[in-house]
C-alpha cells in the first residue's frame, strides 16, 4: 500500500526513533514525520507531522545516510568541493 507523502519516490532506508521516523529516498532527499517535541522531525514549529514530509532545510543537500535515535536524528551529507587553481603571480587561490 502506498504511503501518502512518499508517492512517486523510491525508498532507500527507513529509521525510527522513540517518537519520530526518517526515510531516505533515492537521490538523497530526507523525509521525516512524528512528534514535534524538541524539534525531532526537523520541520520547525510545534505541530506533529503525521505523514512523511521532506525536510526542507536539506532540500539543496544530498543525504548519504541517516539514523534516528531515541530523541534525535543524525544524517550524513555528501559535500562536493570544487576547486580551481589559478596562478596569480606567485599566489594561488582556491
Amino acid at each position: 500500500m502506498p504511503v501518502r507523502g512518499l508517492a512517486g519516490v523510491r525508498v532507500s532506508a527507513v529509521a525510527a526513533g522513540a517518537c519520530h521516523s526518517l526515510c531516505l529516498v533515492e537521490g538523497g532527499a530526507l523525509f521525516s514525520w512524528g512528534s514535534a517535541a524538541g524539534g525531532r522531525h526537523g520541520h520547525g514549529g510545534g505541530s506533529d507531522v503525521v505523514e512523511p514530509r521532506r525536510v526542507e532545510a536539506l532540500a539543496h543537500e544530498v543525504v548519504a545516510a541517516m539514523s534516528a535515535a531515541l530523541f534525535l536524528s543524525l544524517f550524513l551529507l555528501v559535500i562536493i568541493v570544487r576547486r580551481s587553481w589559478l596562478p596569480c603571480r606567485r599566489h594561488y587561490s582556491y
